[in-house]
């Protein structure tokens, strides 16, 4: 399932799937907050997380895709290389990075396992 509130890149994106044949994906036209509000009708296992660079949608968009995860999912996120983001404690960080302007984060969500708080930061 991709969440796209444009309608003109939901539209490009339907696209890209069908030239990819990749029939098994779902593109939604419509706000991503109004979509994760919903009950969760599925669990993922691999959430990407991209809002526009310069919001705090990364932070918003955290607590609401929890009842959306299933166990030992993966959530990466990309946001601005400035941007602070506070994870919830269900999340261990595997792997980060950045470029110039991104900053990168790939995390592991655990329901079992006893993680500590994360608290990513900004690169000096």
């Amino acid at each position: 399932v991709l969440l796209e509130k444009v309608p003109a890149l939901a539209n490009s994106l339907r696209e890209t799937a069908a030239r990819l044949k990749a029939a098994n994906i779902k593109i939604e036209t419509g706000d991503s907050f109004s979509w994760l509000r919903q009950p969760a009708s599925k669990r993922f296992d691999l959430v990407f997380i991209d809002p526009p660079f310069g919001t705090n949608y990364a932070q918003q968009i955290l607590p609401l895709i929890s009842p959306w995860l299933a166990d030992s999912a993966w959530v990466y996120v990309e946001t601005g290389r400035s941007t602070l983001i506070e994870v919830p404690s269900t999340y261990q960080l595997y792997r980060e990075g950045s470029t110039r302007e991104v900053w990168y984060r790939l995390f592991q969500h655990s329901l079992t396992a006893t993680l500590s708080p994360g608290l990513s930061g900004t690169h000096a």
